[in-house]
């Protein structure tokens, strides 16, 4: 249960090439332990990047993603805050 006078913690969902997200589930796991989801890469506290690589170069653009967060991350940084990057999904593996 979420204390309502605790800091929330925002979570930016981002998905790239899956057709059914997962949305919900991650949202729903990780509200007990104080997040909430948030449309801003930049007031997150953690950003969870969910690919598939079966859909068309849905790799390629979370790499690019996971690349462009690095500015507002160091921006956070630079004012005491700290972004937090996850990335879930399916990725294949180098041969």
């Amino acid at each position: 249960m979420i204390d309502p006078d605790a800091d929330l913690a925002p979570l930016k969902l981002d998905t790239q090439g899956s057709m059914k997200p997962p949305r919900k589930l991650v949202v729903d796991t990780l509200a007990p332990e104080g997040f909430v989801e948030t449309e801003s890469t930049e007031d997150a506290d953690l950003v969870i990047l969910n690919t598939c690589h079966i859909r068309e170069k849905a790799s390629e653009k979370v790499y690019s993603e996971f690349r462009r967060l690095r500015v507002p991350k160091d921006e956070a940084a630079r004012n005491g805050r700290e972004i937090r990057i996850a990335v879930t999904g399916r990725v294949p593996h180098p041969q």
